[in-house]
């Protein structure tokens, strides 16, 4: 009988030839570093020229991180389409394989028992939502483009860009990386994967395999 093991065996080289192609992009930032201006001047004129000297004798590392940036935000949509390759790729091993049936905490009123969402309820919690329906949002994101989603990818979406306020509990603020309103991003996926850790094949085999046990 096969398993999830097995299947992932079998997507194995196109997965990793997947992050080879993500890594390809983050690399783009990564060969150019923003040089740092640090100045222990109070006053707002002399600290203001002491910028101005600085930034013209960084002028290259400068442009060369802003042409860089420039450079990745042009491939974005190109990499968010390789991150959602990684979802679907994860979503049809839930999908084949989860016998799960319990509909996890906070979603008994979108998702029946036993019912095709209910196998992506696994997984570690990440902002308290399991993996696998993070996963499933994401795959259910990009797929679907240019329609309207349905609530329980909505929802999902909400969860997710809820942030508790660190020096104010109770106060919560909108993550824009997962943000459905933010007119900034068309793909999440990329964001997705980052959220999930996803930056390494073996970090995407761990969480993929660990649904399961």
């Amino acid at each position: 009988m096969e398993t999830i093991e097995n299947y992932l065996d079998k997507t194995e080289s196109a997965t990793k030839k997947i992050f080879e192609g993500i890594d390809d992009y983050i690399n783009i930032l990564r060969e150019s570093r923003s040089p740092v201006f640090v100045s222990g001047i109070l006053d707002d004129e002399e600290r203001k020229k002491e910028y101005e000297k600085w930034a013209t004798e960084h002028e290259e590392e400068i442009k060369a991180f802003l042409d860089a940036q420039n450079k990745y935000v042009d491939e974005s949509f190109a990499m968010s389409t390789l991150c959602s390759s990684l979802l679907q790729i994860a979503a049809m091993g839930i999908q084949k394989y989860s016998k799960n049936t319990e509909v996890a905490e906070g979603f008994s009123s979108l998702i029946k028992e036993g019912s095709k969402p209910a196998k992506f309820c696994i997984g570690r919690l990440e902002r308290d939502i399991p993996i696998g329906l993070i996963i499933y949002a994401g795959r259910n994101q990009f797929n679907h483009l240019d329609d309207k989603l349905r609530e329980l990818n909505t929802s999902i979406f909400e969860k997710l860009c809820q942030i508790e306020s660190f020096s104010n509990k109770g106060t919560f603020y909108r993550d824009p990386a997962f943000d459905l309103n933010n007119e900034m991003l068309v793909s999440y996926a990329s964001n997705i994967t980052s959220l999930l850790g996803w930056r390494s094949y073996d970090n995407y085999y761990n969480d993929v395999r660990d649904m399961f046990l």
